[in-house]
């Protein structure tokens, strides 16, 4: 992945297979399905930034 040509990007990824979101954390998030959510690439953590 060449990151460096597009830093503006966000990456998002899909939950992994089998990562379970606690029900509270859903309520305040107001999501009702856990399709719905994604997580957001902390690039500095891949030295992707």
């Amino acid at each position: 992945m060449k990151a460096d040509k597009e830093a503006e990007l966000d990456i998002f990824l899909r939950l992994p297979r089998g990562m379970v979101i606690p029900e509270g954390v859903c309520k305040r998030l107001g999501v009702t399905n856990e399709s719905e959510l994604v997580l957001e690439l902390m690039k500095a953590l891949y030295c992707l930034k």
